[in-house]
């Protein structure tokens, strides 16, 4: 009754620490998911709203990104990726690159792109770096249009995009810069730490950002870089046709894991402390060896002893030993006629030997067990009479004993 008791006390704080999680306000991630409906810093649904604003709500949320639902995307238009990883397979890659040779554009804005899709694109993503109080240039056709100064650290780190003209199939790869830092007191011959660069394929193009922080909520209200985000935007998505936004490849389709819940509640962390605490106290004080109960059963009736005991009484009650000796006699009958197989009837000479070759006594014990039915015994049916003088107590035991001594060599 106790042990029920303390757990569904643990089950009732449970319950209260899970409704004190609910009815909080959701808790600030850092975490970079660009995930299009979090509203965490470093998610994406502002970009996304300004996306739509800016394109007369031409914006498709695409859930699969298979090879087969790129290539049936609409041509003239764009596709977005906006992830923290980027890793395709070969046959979505092929279908990317279809669809911008069909008139699409492609946008992928991420810090990690795999070493295949890297080399079919002719960049790389691998070069960190720190930026704080550098110049922030737009271009367009190779001139800068727009220049922004960051005065302050906005993000750690970055990753320059650094292309390479290196021929792909029957295309050269040919990358425009679209967005690059600038030191101030940097030299012309030092490269330019490009963020954001367009190459033309077919007739669509392809366009990396590697800083998709500049996508984020945190850059849409930041003080500095919210400038750039809301420039940046319009330059990218230059297009009259419909724009998909890949939820796919960013894992906004991921479903949480129990690591990322417990990481991101506190509450659920105290319920797990507690559970595994009560867990841990149950089995300290329950590890004691317990005795299953032995249940109480009859004892086995003992039918020796019972007719033992129903002679005595009989003996007891009647003061007939003459009645006890016919009783056995009866039953000596039987055991001969069932076990020895020499039934007592018409007792002569044959069945005195037949009883020696069959219990192995000698001839006087076999003797006077006969004798014995024949004075005492029920023979032919009639009942042996005998008075009650010719009895005693005495005379019981002495008679008794000689059929015990019969009994005892017989079963041997």
């Amino acid at each position: 009754m106790l042990t029920r008791t303390w757990w569904v006390v643990v089950g009732l704080l449970v319950v209260v620490l899970g409704l004190l999680q609910i009815s909080k306000p959701e808790p600030t991630s850092w975490k970079r998911t660009f995930s299009s409906t979090s509203t965490q810093p470093y998610g994406t649904w502002i970009a996304l709203h300004v996306l739509d604003s800016i394109t007369d709500g031409r914006v498709t949320m695409v859930d699969s990104a298979s090879d087969v639902a790129i290539r049936s995307a609409p041509a003239r238009g764009q596709w977005w990726i906006v992830a923290p990883r980027f890793q395709a397979a070969d046959e979505e890659v092929d279908s990317l690159f279809a669809y911008a040779r069909r008139g699409g554009h492609v946008v992928i804005a991420t810090r990690w792109i795999n070493d295949t899709t890297e080399k079919r694109l002719g960049v790389d993503l691998r070069q960190p770096f720190m930026w704080d109080e550098d110049t922030l240039s737009v271009y367009d056709s190779g001139s800068v249009v727009k220049r922004f100064l960051i005065v302050e650290d906005f993000i750690s780190y970055q990753f320059k995009l650094r292309t390479d003209s290196t021929a792909l199939g029957s295309d050269l790869v040919q990358w425009d810069t679209l967005m690059a830092l600038e030191n101030t007191d940097q030299s012309a011959d030092q490269p330019r730490f490009v963020l954001a660069a367009r190459r033309a394929l077919g007739l669509g193009s392809i366009t990396v950002v590697s800083s998709p922080e500049l996508m984020s909520n945190l850059a849409f209200v930041h003080d500095t870089a919210s400038a750039v985000a809301r420039y940046l935007m319009p330059v990218i998505a230059r297009t009259d046709g419909p724009i998909m936004w890949d939820r796919y490849h960013n894992g906004s389709l991921q479903l949480p894991t129990v690591g990322d819940l417990l990481s991101q509640s506190h509450a659920a962390q105290l319920a797990l402390v507690l559970v595994v605490v009560s867990g841990l106290m149950y089995v300290g004080t329950n590890a004691r060896r317990r005795q299953r109960a032995i249940p109480i059963l009859e004892p086995v009736r003992n039918t020796t002893s019972e007719f033992v005991r129903t002679v005595a009484d009989l003996m007891q009650s009647s003061h007939d030993p003459a009645y006890v000796m016919r009783q056995r006699i009866v039953h000596l009958r039987r055991f001969c006629a069932s076990v020895l197989h020499v039934p007592l009837v018409n007792i002569d000479s044959t069945t005195e030997r037949r009883l020696i070759a069959a219990t192995g006594c000698e001839a006087q014990l076999i003797h006077d067990v006969l004798d014995l039915v024949r004075r005492y015994g029920d023979v032919d049916g009639v009942e042996q009479q005998w008075t009650d003088a010719e009895w005693s107590a005495t005379d019981l035991l002495r008679r008794s004993a000689i059929i015990d001594t019969f009994y005892e060599k017989a079963s041997r």
